[in-house]
């Protein structure tokens, strides 16, 4: 069973790699808090945090092909969680995640009441990959029950 542990140093090169297998073309930032998945010594799944313009993002959220269907996804963003500031989380899913990242509280939300940097960032993804869903993940102290 894959270990899901913070990323290393050393890691952003198969963390990169995870990445373009997945064909991710985004990029880690030396301030991103990452986790990745770790089987028999290969890095085999990656999902970071990153701070853009003052808000927390959950990015880049991918697992090897022949890892998925065994909880691994579900591992990776609970321990994400564990892991979140106490502050609003912004993430672009499409809609067939919603209901995985609902997992961890993230709620469906309306264009308008995201950061105009996430308004224009969905926007242009809808565009690019066709139907793309805004959520948003309120710390527990803010949290409504809201369920999509």
């Amino acid at each position: 069973m894959p270990l899901v542990r913070p990323a290393t140093p050393d890691d952003l090169d198969a963390a990169h790699a995870c990445y373009r297998r997945n064909e991710y073309m985004g990029c880690i930032q030396p301030a991103d808090d990452v986790l990745v998945a770790e089987h028999d010594g290969d890095i085999v799944g990656v999902v970071r945090l990153a701070h853009e313009e003052g808000h927390q993002l959950l990015r880049g959220m991918f697992v090897d092909e022949a890892h998925r269907g065994q909880g691994l996804g579900s591992r990776m963003i609970t321990r994400l969680a564990e892991r979140m500031a106490d502050d609003v989380c912004w993430l672009i899913a499409g809609p067939h995640l919603v209901r995985f990242y609902g997992q961890i509280g993230f709620r469906l939300t309306e264009d308008a009441e995201a950061p105009a940097h996430m308004q224009e960032r969905v926007a242009s993804y809808r565009d690019t990959y066709g139907p793309q869903c805004l959520l948003r993940r309120s710390p527990p102290s803010l949290a409504r029950d809201d369920r999509p």
